[in-house]
């Protein structure tokens, strides 16, 4: 079942209007029927903001895994680099005889069905090496970014509880699914 919400205004007859955000079920499901009442905006933020409070990362651990994943992410990068440089220097040697082949085949002294296999070779091996690198390059700090977002976020997260409505937590809540039952988050 999904939830939306749904924006009240109320008008007095003195003038005064007052406004309201009310979330409830979409009763959009065939097979499942939803009896859960309505629940305004406060109840729920008061909700979100005591959920998040238990779920936060303490400032100094945050900072220790920062650091942690700092130091593996200079690690990875100087234990790639030797391959990575080896990998290179093949290539060098690659595009060199690549040339070499050219003036080959242009002084004619290579014919071109040779001239086209060992072009195709080179050049595959060569796509090869690229690719490996490339690969290696991105899997070495791919999941670096994410854990790095996710120790911020959770760091975080006592502060996001302490703004006042939904949305600042919003990001933190698209992780996960929080159902409602008898007006409670669970």
């Amino acid at each position: 079942m999904m939830v939306t919400g749904e924006y009240k205004t109320k008008k007095q007859k003195n003038g005064n209007q007052h406004h309201y955000i009310y979330y409830h079920c979409t009763h959009k499901h065939k097979t499942t029927k939803c009896n859960e009442p309505c629940i305004r905006q406060e109840k729920l933020d008061a909700q979100v903001s005591s959920l998040l409070q238990k779920f936060s990362l303490k400032e100094d651990w945050a900072d220790k895994m920062l650091k942690m994943l700092e130091k593996d992410k200079t690690k990875t990068a100087q234990s790639s680099t030797a391959f990575v440089q080896e990998a290179r220097n093949r290539i060098n040697e690659i595009a060199i005889k690549l040339q070499r082949l050219l003036n080959g085949y242009l002084e004619q002294v290579i014919e071109q069905e040779t001239y086209r296999t060992e072009k195709a070779k080179f050049l595959s091996e060569k796509k090869s090496l690229e690719e490996k690198i490339t690969r290696l390059e991105q899997k070495q700090t791919g999941w670096i970014e994410p854990m790095s977002k996710w120790i911020k976020e959770a760091r975080n997260l006592p502060k996001i509880a302490r703004d006042a409505g939904i949305e600042p937590a919003s990001p933190v809540l698209e992780t996960g699914v929080l159902p409602l039952y008898e007006s409670r988050l669970r």
